[in-house]
């Protein structure tokens, strides 16, 4: 990992998704879509909650989980009680795992685009970088 990964705080990586998170409320994604996780270290990734609108969430709230996607306990935060892991984590789990370099992971479906996918116009071929 990078130098700038290592020494990146908690604190501040939870400051950082926050920041991000705030698409949600500029309306580039609707009601609760979307993630947003970030590697906290080798084995523990740190997520946006599930069923939650992102863009209202605080840094506090965002949860800790492992490899496998499991829920880790975190007392120096405010009670996670109610807070769940979304279904999609295993995507980023897999982008974790076959990309060593990525530290971070932006899932979304705006509605644009989602409504020119259903029109059929292939989006993919103009927006999406090739890959290497």
């Amino acid at each position: 990992m990078s130098t700038y990964r290592q020494q990146v705080t908690e604190e501040r990586l939870r400051h950082e998704i926050f920041a991000s998170a705030s698409w949600s409320t500029r309306r580039f994604v609707a009601a609760t879509d979307g993630n947003v996780s970030a590697r906290l270290t080798e084995d523990m990734i740190l997520a946006t909650p599930s069923g939650f609108s992102k863009g209202f969430i605080e840094p506090n709230e965002l949860i800790v989980v492992d490899m496998a996607g499991q829920q880790v306990s975190d007392y120096r935060h405010r009670s996670q009680k109610g807070l769940a892991v979304t279904s999609e984590i295993l995507l980023h789990l897999e982008v974790y795992r076959q990309r060593p370099d990525v530290g971070a992971v932006v899932h979304a479906h705006p509605p644009i685009t989602v409504a020119l996918s259903i029109a059929g116009f292939p989006i993919a071929r103009c927006l999406l970088p090739k890959c290497l």
